[in-house]
């Protein structure tokens, strides 16, 4: 009970009328409780402290949320970016694929069609050289004769 607390003794029980002893009791009872009230001020001052940092700590929380926040957002829209980027890289790469592969077509077409061509001109060229040696051969053959009858009659 209290009265123990502020140092009633049983044992004192028949002196509690005393004045004396209520004035000690009275004394101990207030700086009792003048100390409880220290100790609540001080809690009450550091409650007060730690809520005033819990403040200043919520409203950093909410800067660091709001900024988080942000930083998901612009994170959202840079893979949005990039995901619309990548399809055009991609649409461009299968353009260019395409691109390529008609033009590796159209250089397939045009050295078929120039190694035709160039067949046929080398069996031109084959067969004006088998007619001009026989040209040759005929005109050979022509100074022989030629030869032949300018010593027959030279002869004579």
């Amino acid at each position: 009970s209290i009265l123990f607390f502020f140092g009633f003794r049983p044992e004192a029980a028949h002196s509690f009328m005393d004045s004396a002893w209520l004035t000690e009791v009275t004394k101990k009872a207030a700086k009792g409780l003048k100390d409880a009230h220290k100790v609540a001020s001080q809690a009450i001052n550091e409650i007060a402290v730690p809520q005033e940092e819990d403040a200043s700590l919520c409203d950093d929380g909410r800067n660091v949320r709001e900024e988080l926040k942000a930083a998901m957002t612009a994170k959202s829209e840079a893979e949005t970016n990039l995901q619309a980027e990548t399809k055009v890289a991609s649409e461009v790469t299968e353009k260019a694929k395409a691109d390529m592969d008609a033009m590796k077509e159209k250089t397939r077409a045009v050295l078929v069609k120039v190694k035709e061509e160039s067949a046929k001109r080398v069996e031109d060229l084959r067969v004006e050289l088998l007619m001009a040696n026989h040209r040759t051969t005929e005109f050979s053959e022509s100074l022989d004769e030629a030869r032949q009858e300018r010593y027959r009659l030279g002869g004579l």
